[in-house]
């Protein structure tokens, strides 16, 4: 009873809490009844053109690994819902809730030696509140996994200029019915921008693109999906 009125008191400070604070009030949230999910993470790593566990670690993947943790961490903190907590947590914050008063406490903790990251609610309005906003903490969780293993394989991509299934499927064949079939890659980026470039009638268009091709994109091309190009601005 002690620690749910210290994380009551606590809950009226808002987003004026500091780090100390932050300390006595994840101590306090573990001895509450609380929701607790755990999530495991996994990293693109590009040497091996695959996903791999958090949680498994080797002498050739670690420092990939590693990697993955670190852009993950500067996601969460340029989150516009998080404030960093501790070195390995994050507080979630409603858009509703005024700056003097956190409606619940949500806490994202990132766990590197488990490859994992744990989602832990305490609500005052009880169990069920706690868990359906730990779930919706989950989807947000797992929208900023997603964008981590995105800026992963597009460094890679960058890098190696060979694409990963993961973000660029390979051209397809024709069905029978001469129909392109078109997959979405699991981490495929939204269209930013489209523009039609004409050209004179007098200038045929594969001899433009061969041109194009051999010259000024030339050192942007992916060598393994046809017509696709990466540059990256600094």
């Amino acid at each position: 009873f002690a620690s749910e009125q210290t994380l009551e008191k606590f809950r009226f400070l808002g987003r004026s809490l500091t780090e100390e604070d932050f300390k006595v009030v994840m101590r306090n949230v573990a001895k509450t009844k609380h929701h607790s999910l755990d999530m495991p993470l996994e990293f693109f790593i590009s040497r091996s053109n695959s996903l791999i566990p958090a949680d498994n670690p080797t002498g050739s993947n670690e420092n990939d690994l590693d990697h993955g943790f670190s852009i993950l961490m500067e996601e969460l903190d340029r989150a516009a819902f998080t404030v960093r907590a501790s070195q390995e947590s994050f507080l979630v914050l409603d858009d509703s809730a005024s700056r003097d008063v956190l409606p619940y406490w949500c806490f994202i903790q990132v766990r590197k030696p488990t490859g994992s990251i744990i989602v832990r609610v305490h609500h005052p309005h009880g169990d069920v509140a706690a868990e359906e906003q730990a779930e919706t903490t989950q989807q947000l969780v797992r929208n900023i996994c997603n964008r981590t293993n995105q800026l992963l394989l597009l460094d890679s991509l960058y890098k190696t200029k060979n694409a990963s299934n993961l973000l660029i499927c390979e051209e397809e064949e024709p069905t029978e019915d001469n129909e392109e079939v078109n997959l979405t890659p699991t981490y495929s980026c939204p269209v930013q921008h489209k523009t039609a470039i004409p050209l004179h009638r007098r200038c045929a268009p594969t001899q433009a693109i061969l041109a194009l091709e051999t010259t000024i994109l030339q050192n942007f091309i992916i060598s393994n999906r046809r017509g696709i190009f990466v540059y990256k601005d600094e």
